[in-house]
């Protein structure tokens, strides 16, 4: 990284946090689930087990059972091995839950 100073960050005179902001960032390319947490009314805890979950650090047991943490790693509604796709997408007793809470 070149030598920056407070000058590379001023335009006609004046300092944008901007043009630091971009400095800082980089050139990396915006994730997709992005606009899930802004302009988002749900609850903070809420978009914060979301942004776990996208990031997939959401203690879930088979990633508790990787660290040594928990023995068994199976889900508590249907016995299977539990994961991020089973517990969001594939456990059947889950689904009917959400089904039941959506009707």
């Amino acid at each position: 990284m070149n030598s920056v100073t407070c000058r590379d960050f001023q335009d006609a005179g004046r300092y944008k946090t901007k043009l630091m902001y971009q400095m800082l960032r980089g050139s990396n390319p915006k994730v997709l689930w992005r606009k899930l947490f802004f302009g988002n009314l749900v609850k903070p805890r809420v978009v914060f087990t979301l942004w776990m979950t996208c990031q997939s650090i959401l203690q879930i047991k088979d990633r508790l059972q990787r660290f040594g943490i928990v023995i068994d790693g199976l889900c508590v509604y249907c016995s299977l091995q539990e994961s991020y796709n089973h517990l969001f997408f594939e456990c059947q007793v889950i689904k009917n839950i959400w089904k039941q809470m959506m009707n």
